[in-house]
C-alpha cells in the first residue's frame, strides 16, 4: 500500500475503510476456526516461516507495495490445512511486512494485514470448492489431478491481490488504475506462479510438510530471491538513472523556456501559467495518455521558443503591429518546430508547437489545417494562450477580465477554437489556474536576463540637417530657443503643448522628468482639459506606457492611453484612447519622457510619430538645461531667502512720503499648514524658488524682503504697473511649477496669490503702496479662482487693482 505523507482523499478513505472491515471480519472468522479446532504442530512451524521470510519482502520499484517469498509457505499452509489457518496465517505476514522496516500509519498497518488475509480466503477456498477436497479429508493430494484448480487458485489470489492494492495506489497518486497495474504488477504473475509450484513440489502425493523436499528446495528460494532481488535492483537503478536524466533534461528545456519568457518583457509567466492551465484542461477533457500528457506540458512551455528569432523591437513593442511586422511575428511557430525538432523528444511536442495557432476553420497559421487534423494538444495550447494573453496587460492595451476573455473564447468557438475544447475550459478555467507562479531557482535568471534586455536601446534619432525636419516643426524650434537659458519650464511646456495641439490630434500633453534617485518619471507639466488630473503623477521605469518608453527609449504610437492613465488615483473622466510617446534623451542620459494622449482609437499617424521624434533631441537639451539652472536657482534662492531682511525694516530703505513712482509685489503661499520656517520644510522651499525667480529679474535697485512665513515682498523704484506684473508673472509661474513637482498631502490645497500696488494711485508714500499691494494679495487669497484645471496651465494678468486667473489658450 502507498507509504506516501500525502493524506488520503475522502474517496481513499471509504476504500480503505471497506477493505479493512471486509478483511477484518475474514481474519476474525479464521481466527475463530482455528481456536476451535486447532492444527497439528507443523502449523506453528509454517507460520515461522512465513514470519521469518516476509523479513527479507522485495520492494517493487517506483510504487508504495513489496512483495515476498513468504508467500510459498503460505501456499503449502491453505493446500494442507484449508482456508482459515492459512489466512491467519497471511494475516500476520502482512503485519512483519509492513512494521518490520519502519514505522506505518494505522490505517496502512491495517490495510497490509487484512487485504491479502481476503484475497487468501477468497482464492483457497474457491480452490477447494473446485477440487472438491475435503479440508478434513487427510488424503494425499495429487497435484496432477488437481493442477486446474490449483492455477485457478493462484490466479484468483493475484488477482485480487494486486488488484486491491492497484485501487487504492491508485486513488493515492491520482492515477490510471490500469496505469498502476501493468506498469507494477502485470509481470509480478511469475512470482505468484514460481511459489505455487515450489508449494506443489512440497505437499505432492502428501498431506503432511515433508523435511526432505524443504531441505532440497529452501536453497533453490534463496537462490530465486536474490537472483530476484538483484534483478530489481538493477531495475531501481536504470529508473534512478533515467529520472536524473529525465530531471536534467527538464531543466535544460524549462531553463530554456524562461529566457524567451525573460526576453518578452511583456509576458513574464505566461508560460508557466499556460502549462499549468493545459495539463490541467486536457485532463479535464479526458486526455489520459501519460505520453500526450507529457508533450502537451512540454509543448506548452516551450511553444514561443521560435520568439528567439523575432527582433525585441516587434517582439516588445508596445502597440498595433503593422502587416509586415505581423508576417514576422508569424514565423516563430514555424521557427520554434524547427528548432524542436534537432531534440529527440520521447512524445510529440514539435507537432504542438507547430500548430497552436492553427484555427479550427482552417484560417489559421502556419499551414492553414482545420478540424481534428489540429493535434488536440495544439487545439488545448491555443485556447489557454489566448485566455491567457487577454487576460494580461500589454502595452497596446489593458487587460480584459476573465468574463470578458471568455467571452471572446465562446464566440469564437467553431471558428476559431475546437468547440469541445471551449466549452470544458468554461466550466474548469477557475480550478486549473495556478495559484501563484513558482519560477524555482530560474528567478535569479530570468530577472538578470530581462535586465539585460530592458536596456541600451537606440534613441529617436536627431535629424541629420535642416532638409531633414519637418517644415512644421520651425516655429516650435524657435520658441525652445527663445526659452532656453531659462529656469521657468513650464512656460516652454506650456508654449511646446499649445503648439502641438495645433499639428496633431492629441488634446492632453504630459511632460515626464526621470528622478533618477527614486527611478520614476515625475510629472512637471501637463495640459489640456485632463491635465489637473495628472497632478502629482509618477511612473516607475519600464511600467506603464510611458514608462516602458523610458525604459526602452523607444517611441511607441497609438497606444491604448489608459495603460498610463486608468491607474491614476483620479483618471481623467474624458475618454482618452491613445498615445503618442517619445523618450527625450540627452547625449547618454534618460531626461524624461514626452506623451500625448488623443480621444480616438489610431488617432496619431506615422508623420506624427516622426514629428515628436524630431522635437525630442532639442527638447531634452532644454529640459536638461532648465532643471540644471532651477536646481542653481534653488540653491541661490534658499541662500538668498535666509539673508532677506524682514519686511519691517522697509520704511528704513526709502525714505516715506517719496514722490517719485514706486510699485511693490506681494508674492503669498496660502494653505501650506504651519510646519515652520526649517530649510526642508515645503514653504522654505517654495519661497526660495520664488526668491531665487526674483532676484534674476530684479534690478540693482530693486529691493526684497520676507513677508512673514508665507510670502515675499518687493520694492520696485520707478516701477510702472507693467514691469510689476511682469515680475509677478514669473515669480507666480515659477512657484506653481514648484508646487506641482512637490505634489504632497501638503500641498494639495494651497494656493499662490499676488498683489500688487503702484504709486500714486494707492497713495503717495511707500508704506501705503506696500500696504495696498498686500492688502490684494490677501483678498485674492480669501477669493478661490473662478476656473483651475491645472496650475502649470495657467497665467495671471496684472491690474492695479490686483491679479486674476486666466486659462491659458
Amino acid at each position: 500500500m502507498a507509504t506516501s505523507s500525502k493524506p488520503l482523499s475522502p474517496l481513499g478513505r471509504a476504500y480503505v475503510g471497506a477493505v479493512i472491515a471486509t478483511g477484518g471480519t475474514v481474519v476474525a472468522y479464521a481466527a475463530q476456526r482455528v481456536i476451535q479446532a486447532p492444527p497439528d504442530p507443523m502449523w506453528f512451524l509454517l507460520l515461522a516461516l512465513t514470519t521469518l521470510s516476509s523479513m527479507f519482502a522485495i520492494r517493487i520499484p517506483n510504487v508504495s507495495a513489496s512483495i515476498s517469498v513468504s508467500e510459498t509457505f503460505v501456499f503449502v499452509c491453505a493446500l494442507l490445512y484449508g482456508p482459515a489457518p492459512a489466512t491467519l496465517v497471511i494475516a500476520v505476514d502482512g503485519l512483519v511486512i509492513s512494521c518490520w522496516r519502519r514505522h506505518r500509519p494505522v490505517h496502512q498497518v491495517l490495510f497490509n494485514l487484512t487485504e491479502p488475509a481476503l484475497s487468501l480466503f477468497v482464492a483457497s477456498s474457491l480452490f477447494f470448492t473446485v477440487s472438491g477436497i475435503s479440508v478434513s479429508d487427510r488424503a494425499p493430494l495429487d497435484v496432477g489431478s488437481n493442477l486446474v484448480p490449483l492455477v485457478l487458485f493462484v490466479s484468483t489470489y493475484f488477482v485480487i491481490n494486486s488488484g486491491l492494492t492497484s485501487i487504492v495506489v491508485s486513488i493515492h497518486q491520482a492515477a490510471p488504475l490500469w496505469s498502476i497495474w501493468r506498469q507494477h504488477f502485470g509481470w509480478v504473475l511469475l512470482n505468484y506462479f514460481g511459489a505455487a509450484s515450489v508449494a506443489a513440489l512440497l505437499v505432492h502425493n502428501s498431506r503432511d510438510f515433508n523435511f526432505v523436499a524443504l531441505g532440497a528446495v529452501v536453497p533453490l528460494m534463496m537462490i530465486s530471491y536474490l537472483t530476484f532481488k538483484t534483478s530489481l535492483a538493477r531495475v531501481e537503478d536504470a529508473n534512478r538513472h533515467l529520472q536524473e536524466l529525465n530531471r536534467l533534461y527538464l531543466s535544460t528545456i524549462e531553463t530554456l523556456a524562461m529566457a524567451v519568457d525573460a526576453k518578452d518583457q511583456i509576458t513574464h509567466g505566461h508560460i508557466r501559467r499556460v502549462q499549468a492551465m493545459c495539463v490541467g484542461l486536457a485532463r479535464a477533457i479526458g486526455v489520459k495518455d501519460e505520453r500526450q500528457l507529457k508533450a502537451i506540458e512540454a509543448a506548452a512551455l516551450l511553444h514561443d521558443m521560435g520568439k528567439l528569432a523575432i527582433p525585441e523591437h516587434i517582439l516588445n513593442k508596445p502597440g498595433k503591429l503593422s502587416p509586415a511586422e505581423f508576417d514576422k511575428m508569424k514565423k516563430h511557430a514555424t521557427i520554434g518546430a524547427d528548432i524542436l525538432s534537432a531534440i529527440d523528444f520521447p512524445y510529440p511536442v514539435v507537432p504542438i508547437v507547430r500548430h497552436h495557432h492553427e484555427r479550427w476553420d482552417g484560417r489559421g497559421y502556419p499551414d492553414g489545417i482545420a478540424g481534428a487534423d489540429i493535434p488536440i494538444g495544439a487545439r488545448i495550447l491555443s485556447v489557454v494562450d489566448v485566455f491567457d494573453a487577454l487576460t494580461s496587460d500589454r502595452p497596446y492595451r489593458r487587460a480584459l477580465s476573465e468574463e470578458q476573455a471568455l467571452g471572446m473564447l465562446i464566440e469564437d468557438r467553431g471558428r476559431a477554437y475546437d468547440p469541445l475544447v471551449v466549452d470544458t475550459f468554461a466550466q474548469v478555467y477557475r480550478d486549473i489556474a495556478p495559484r501563484e507562479i513558482d519560477f524555482g531557482p530560474h528567478r535569479r535568471a530570468i530577472e538578470e536576463i530581462a535586465s539585460v534586455t530592458k536596456v541600451d536601446h537606440a534613441a529617436p534619432t536627431e535629424p541629420s540637417g535642416p532638409g531633414d525636419v519637418d517644415p512644421h516643426l520651425t516655429p516650435i524650434y524657435e520658441s525652445l530657443h527663445a526659452f532656453s537659458g531659462q529656469a521657468v519650464l513650464s512656460d516652454a511646456a506650456e508654449e511646446l503643448a499649445r503648439k502641438l495641439n495645433t499639428l496633431t490630434p492629441s488634446t492632453l500633453c504630459a511632460l515626464f522628468v526621470y528622478d533618477q534617485q527614486s527611478g520614476e518619471l515625475a510629472l512637471v507639466h501637463a495640459s489640456g482639459a485632463s491635465a489637473n488630473h495628472l497632478r502629482g503623477a509618477r511612473i516607475p521605469l519600464g511600467e506603464r506606457l510611458s514608462g516602458w518608453v523610458a525604459a526602452n527609449r523607444r517611441t511607441i504610437c497609438n497606444s491604448d492611453a489608459a495603460l498610463d492613465l486608468a491607474e491614476l488615483p483620479d483618471p481623467p473622466r474624458e475618454r482618452l484612447q491613445s498615445c503618442l510617446s517619445t523618450p527625450l534623451v540627452a547625449g547618454d542620459g534618460l531626461v524624461g519622457v514626452l506623451s500625448l494622449y488623443a480621444t480616438d482609437l489610431q488617432a496619431f499617424s506615422e508623420q506624427h510619430r516622426r514629428l515628436i521624434e524630431q522635437l525630442a533631441r532639442p527638447l531634452a537639451h532644454l529640459v536638461r538645461g532648465a532643471i540644471e539652472l532651477e536646481k542653481v536657482q534653488d540653491a541661490t534662492g534658499a541662500v538668498a531667502l535666509a539673508a532677506l531682511p524682514p519686511i519691517r525694516e522697509a520704511g528704513d530703505a526709502m525714505a516715506s512720503g517719496t514722490l517719485f513712482p514706486v510699485a511693490a509685489v506681494s508674492l503669498r503661499v496660502v494653505g501650506l499648514p504651519a510646519d515652520g520656517d526649517e530649510p526642508d520644510s515645503v514653504s522654505e522651499r517654495l519661497l526660495a524658488r520664488a526668491a531665487a525667480v526674483l532676484h534674476r529679474d530684479l534690478r540693482v535697485a530693486d529691493i526684497l524682503y520676507r513677508d512673514g512665513v508665507d510670502g515675499l515682498l518687493a520694492l520696485l523704484p520707478h516701477a510702472d504697473t507693467r514691469a510689476a506684473a511682469t515680475i509677478a508673472d514669473r515669480a507666480r509661474d515659477s512657484l506653481l511649477a514648484a508646487l506641482y513637482t512637490l505634489d504632497t498631502d501638503k500641498t494639495s490645497g494651497v494656493q499662490v496669490v499676488t498683489g500688487i500696488g503702484t504709486s500714486p494711485t494707492d497713495g503717495p508714500d511707500i508704506d501705503a503702496v506696500m500696504a495696498a499691494a498686500r492688502a490684494r494679495a490677501n483678498t485674492n487669497a480669501s477669493a478661490p479662482p473662478t476656473s483651475r484645471r491645472s496650475p502649470l496651465a495657467s497665467s495671471v494678468t496684472a491690474a492695479t487693482g490686483g491679479t486674476q486667473w486666466r486659462e491659458a489658450s
